[in-house]
């Protein structure tokens, strides 16, 4: 917490890094866990024995943070924010690997295996609205978004466009109907190479896309042909569904059939 010991001891390690710093690395030391005598040896640790070494990880990273915020505050004092570069301050955070040299023969080591997190901070929201207007991480998130065309599962999407034909069925005045959800298509800077030069590639503005994947029924009126359009790309649905779109308008009706491109757009409609 901001003016404990700890922080305090933090941010003077911070300033004696040298003047106008503008990265830091931190090692972190998770606690050492064993077990000596249980048979047989389980290969995970238990909920308690994360719970302590989450607890640590918690404690540590949050005492960090609390320095470098106490750190930025000190700097503010300064003209010219001497402590710290006109580009910001970068941290580096490290957890240090568990030695085998340091374990005595024999003694079974347990490795931290489930995910860790940190805890909530009790002035957590103060932080957050502190820095909400500072930017930063969603540009690193967007870039390692990998969405990207991939092959129906016709499993899943079949009984789906069963339902659809049943209801329609059912519906005694009917106007029109659509079955349709929306695809992106926003693919990783890594797999954006793989698409250079090819037809399948469907930006129209900052490599990204959005687009409606489904099918269309409007019936005919006054003797009109029916018309049932597919924007599902390449995907073919299988003959049972076929067959059941056919048989809406009843044995003497006929259905037209249309093959629709995807239309790419940059938000919804």
């Amino acid at each position: 917490m901001p003016g404990t010991k700890r922080s305090s001891i933090a941010s003077k390690r911070l300033r004696a890094a040298g003047e106008r710093s503008r990265d830091y690395a931190y090692y972190l030391e998770l606690p050492l866990l064993r077990h000596s005598q249980e048979s047989p040896l389980p290969c995970r640790e238990t909920p308690a024995a994360f719970e302590a070494v989450n607890s640590s990880f918690s404690a540590t990273v949050h005492a960090l943070f609390d320095a470098f915020h106490d750190f930025e505050k000190l700097s503010k004092t300064h003209d010219g924010n001497e402590f710290i570069r006109k580009g910001g301050l970068e941290l580096d955070l490290h957890v240090v690997n568990q030695s085998f040299d340091r374990s005595p023969g024999g003694v079974h080591r347990v490795f931290h295996s489930r995910r860790l997190f940190l805890r909530e901070h009790e002035e957590g929201e103060e932080i957050n609205d502190e820095y909400a207007d500072q930017g930063g991480g969603d540009e690193e998130q967007e870039r390692d978004t990998d969405i990207f065309p991939t092959e129906p599962l016709q499993y899943k999407i079949e009984p789906l466009l069963l339902d659809f034909t049943a209801a329609l069925k059912s519906m005694p005045a009917l106007e029109g109907a659509e079955l349709f959800t929306y695809l992106a298509w926003q693919p990783s800077q890594e797999r954006q190479l793989e698409y250079e030069g090819s037809d399948e590639k469907p930006y129209n503005r900052e490599d990204r896309a959005i687009h409606r994947w489904g099918v269309s029924y409007a019936p005919g009126k006054d003797g009109a042909v029916s018309r049932l359009t597919w924007q599902v790309g390449a995907w073919r649905p299988g003959d049972n569904v076929t067959q059941l779109f056919d048989a809406l308008d009843g044995e003497d009706g006929k259905v037209e059939i249309m093959w629709k491109p995807f239309e790419y757009m940059i938000i919804r409609d």
